[in-house]
């Protein structure tokens, strides 16, 4: 495990696999804070958050291209330092091309 660990790291992993691994920190940093667990936000654990994570960016990387999906991964993780709050509100429920609801 720790070789893939550090094989991604020194290939310098893609932003948005960055905001997924960032988001699930945040989340569960959260989710500690409030006395809850994964199931309260509708995943079984870290690693489900983390596949679902991964699976919104290789879907909106097919609907908006690299170039959209990097620029939107970088906001997310410059969010993420704001607090729980942003955490909340990362949703990835929708694709980027759908208008915000």
């Amino acid at each position: 495990m720790m070789f893939w660990v550090l094989l991604l790291v020194g290939c310098g992993a893609e932003e948005c696999e960055q905001m997924c691994n960032e988001a699930a920190s945040e989340w569960r940093r959260c989710l500690d804070a409030a006395d809850q667990d994964w199931s309260d936000i509708g995943y079984r654990s870290r690693k489900d958050f983390e596949a679902g994570c991964t699976t919104w960016v290789w879907e909106n990387r097919q609907l908006v291209g690299a170039a959209a999906l990097r620029a939107a991964c970088v906001t997310e993780r410059r969010a993420l330092t704001s607090g729980c709050a942003a955490v909340e509100a990362l949703d990835l429920s929708h694709s980027l091309d759908e208008p915000d609801r």
